[in-house]
């Protein structure tokens, strides 16, 4: 029997957390011939014990282990590894999902067998461990349709859909590989519906410095840039929209740093950074990418 649904976690020398997110899905309402897969990304084969532990769980359980790091390369392996799955459902060892997680998903995914499907995403100051904890943290987020839709982590994407395509090594250090792999499948004319739910990850350093955020958004937005660069898409006008943008925040960063505003100014800061990023990244893509920034 073909395997209904995989949700594949990628993990890599986190076991503390790789377990705390197993905890979770062993409470969820797996589908019918649904699979879960662990892909460790740790040579010492962190996650090993983790999986060996697991006597009682829903479904079955499978461990597949990829010395190569990299972000692309370890979500190949997960994709490979699942192939005769209708579906793979990628999850970040250090998300945590609501109890319906997995049925909304999969509910959503059976009305477009064809698309892919993505959760929303938001951070929140600390992950809950219990149900009601999770309840408290998701009405706390507001109205979800306002929320970010997930990048790989709260990512379906369909086998028969997805065919040979897979994340490209390019982005192994980097990160992008997401955004990469969304843009070939839109431009081959795949749709994206999202579900009704949301996959929540923890900040993991709130608030951060000013330095850290500008960093990380100097590199996020340069990194979107090459992407289109790379899919052969014209950037002339995405550049000046991105300058453009740049402009803006800047202007609605600086009154805020004035009066004292912190928090607000960084945020515009950031955006500012990103969108200025954007717009004065190469004009051809580098042979490589070095690993991207840590917060």
């Amino acid at each position: 029997m073909r395997p209904s649904l995989t949700i594949a976690v990628c993990t890599r020398n986190r076991p503390a957390v790789l377990a705390r997110l197993i905890d979770s899905l062993g409470e969820q309402e797996w589908p019918q011939g649904a699979t879960l897969l662990v892909v460790d990304n740790d040579p010492d084969c962190s996650a090993r014990p983790v999986v060996d532990a697991l006597d009682s769980f829903p479904v079955v359980t499978e461990y597949v282990m990829e010395p190569r790091p990299g972000y692309a390369t370890v979500r190949n392996r997960a994709l490979d590894a699942a192939s005769s799955s209708l579906a793979v459902c990628f999850l970040d060892d250090d998300a945590m999902v609501p109890p319906d997680w997995i049925r909304q998903m999969n509910d959503t995914f059976l009305q477009h067998p064809d698309s892919i499907v993505r959760s929303r995403y938001a951070h929140v100051p600390t992950l809950p461990d219990d149900p009601p904890g999770m309840v408290e943290a998701i009405d706390g987020l507001g109205d979800l349709k306002a929320r970010q839709p997930a990048g790989t982590s709260g990512l379906l994407l369909p086998m028969g859909v997805l065919g040979d395509t897979r994340f490209d090594g390019y982005y192994d250090r980097s990160g992008g590989e997401d955004m990469d792999l969304l843009l070939r499948l839109g431009r081959a004319g795949v749709t994206e519906v999202l579900a009704d739910t949301v996959v929540l990850e923890e900040q993991r350093v709130a608030p951060l410095p000013l330095a850290a955020q500008l960093r990380v958004a100097r590199w996020n937005g340069r990194v979107a840039t090459i992407i289109r660069l790379r899919a052969g898409l014209p950037t002339a006008r995405y550049r000046t929209r991105a300058l453009a943008d740049a402009g803006a925040a800047l202007a609605r960063s600086l009154p805020r740093f004035v009066l004292g505003r912190r928090d607000g100014a960084k945020g515009y800061a950031a955006l500012a950074a990103g969108r200025w990023a954007m717009a004065t990244a190469p004009r051809t893509a580098p042979t490589s990418l070095g690993p991207r920034p840590l917060v």
